[in-house]
């Protein structure tokens, strides 16, 4: 029992407040008891991701004899998203995963407008990918070329049409 792992010696660090907690202990509950040895990070890297995917990287050091210490740190957000017809509002991460607003300050970031009817009839969004890496990458870097050739033009929405895959940009 020396070198198993053991409930109380697991210390999990997030570098910021979008990754939820509780959330990433569940995601290691079924590590507990095992040999610290045989242990594999890749694992537990892979449970704690499947849960919340805005964690962009999971460090996982093993604190001899029977602990581990793991480090998340996330995507950042991007923009304040809402979806169409409802009244909740979120906050929209680089790889276009929709978190709880709260979780972090939305200060100075644009509003993206999700209009799908299938995430409508969703009833739970946190957590979930809404839009694919590359198409944010895309809606990016439109946004980037608007900020750099067109400085004083101020967005003031951005609606996205996830099944015609296409962004409408409304600026000020």
């Amino acid at each position: 029992p020396y070198f198993r792992i053991s409930p109380t010696k697991v210390l999990i660090e997030r570098l910021d407040n979008t990754i939820e907690l509780n959330l990433a202990y569940k995601a290691v509950e079924n590590m507990y008891g095992a040999f610290i040895f045989s242990l594999d990070p890749n694992l537990i890297a892979e449970n704690i991701i499947a849960l919340q995917k805005q964690i962009q990287k999971v460090e996982v050091q093993r604190l001899y004899p029977n602990g581990l210490k793991v480090l998340i740190s996330w995507y950042p957000v991007v923009f304040v998203a809402t979806v169409a017809h409802l009244e909740k509002e979120f906050l929209l991460t680089e790889n276009g995963v929709l978190i709880p607003s709260g979780s972090v300050s939305n200060e100075g970031l644009p509003t993206m407008e999700i209009i799908s009817r299938n995430l409508k009839e969703e009833l739970f969004l946190e957590y979930k990918e809404v839009i694919s890496k590359k198409m944010l990458d895309g809606i990016l870097l439109v946004k980037w070329t608007f900020e750099t050739e067109f400085p004083h033009l101020r967005f003031w929405l951005f609606r996205f049409f996830p099944n015609e895959r296409e962004v409408h940009v409304t600026l000020e």
